[in-house]
């Protein structure tokens, strides 16, 4: 008979350097690209006025009933959020965080 463990800690949110999650996979870690900025903010805003059009269109509470439209609204907010960390780790580029995750970082996940 196997015995079967799972550690915990496999499944948490930390990784050794945070600093990776809002950069992007072509650049050098230690540079933070503006052209990375404005595709996270383009594409937030683009998500953000997809969705406001499409249930400003709808018009009726129903809009918020459909999984296909609760779905698109949680990645839009995924996009937001993401956007969020890309533009404060571009403001503050001095700020290195290392450890656990940061709680917007978590929720992002």
């Amino acid at each position: 008979m196997v015995k079967c463990t799972v550690d915990r800690a496999l499944f948490s949110l930390h990784h050794p350097d945070v600093n990776l999650f809002h950069s992007s996979e072509w650049s050098s870690p230690s540079a933070r690209p503006v052209w990375y900025l404005v595709y996270r903010v383009t594409v937030a805003l683009l998500m953000v006025c997809g969705v406001l059009a499409h249930a400003i269109n709808t018009a009726n509470f129903k809009w918020f009933i459909y999984m296909t439209n609760q779905g698109i609204t949680l990645l839009t907010l995924h996009y937001v959020l993401y956007a969020l960390i890309v533009l404060s780790a571009t403001l503050r580029p001095n700020l290195v965080i290392y450890g656990s995750l940061p709680f917007i970082y978590k929720l992002s996940w």
